[in-house]
């Protein structure tokens, strides 16, 4: 099954970015760009129209950036 639920939480309300980065660096998927309350979050992320294999997440909030590494697996 491609598809998952991606979570996230935000300390103050900011503008988010949520990303999906292949290895090699490159945008591969735009999940999110707006507007989030403070408190936890739960995104839908499809990601059939892609390969299995390792991907990054970034979560981007103002100047901050986290970044998580996931395994795709199909």
């Amino acid at each position: 099954n491609p598809a998952t639920k991606l979570s996230f939480s935000i300390d103050t309300p900011s503008e988010i970015r949520l990303e999906i980065y292949g290895v090699s660096g490159k945008l591969v998927d735009y999940i999110v760009n707006g507007f989030y309350q403070s408190g936890m979050h739960v995104i839908d992320w499809n990601a059939s129209e892609l390969a299995s294999g390792m991907y990054f997440i970034h979560l981007v909030k103002g100047s901050e950036m986290r970044t998580q590494k996931v395994m795709l697996l199909k």
